[in-house]
C-alpha cells in the first residue's frame, strides 16, 4: 500500500465519520423538535390555549357538483 491510497482511505474514513456525526447531531434535533412538539399538544389539551373560532361557512353551504 503506497502513500495516496493511505491516504485515500483516511480522508474516506474522515467523510464517514463526519457524515456519522452530522447524521447523529440532525437524528437528535429531530427528537427534540419532535418532544417540544408533542409538549405543546398537551398543553393545548389541557386548556391552555385561545378558543378556536368555529367554520366560517359550517352548516350554511352544500357544495354540490353535477
Amino acid at each position: 500500500m503506497n502513500l495516496s491510497s493511505a491516504m485515500q482511505a483516511q480522508t474516506q474514513q474522515l467523510q464517514h465519520t463526519l457524515s456519522m456525526n452530522l447524521m447523529k447531531s440532525t437524528l437528535s434535533t429531530q427528537a427534540a423538535q419532535s418532544m417540544k412538539m408533542l409538549e405543546e399538544l398537551h398543553t393545548a389539551d389541557a386548556g391552555n390555549e385561545a378558543p378556536k373560532a368555529p367554520h366560517p361557512d359550517a352548516g350554511s353551504r352544500v357544495d354540490v357538483r353535477l
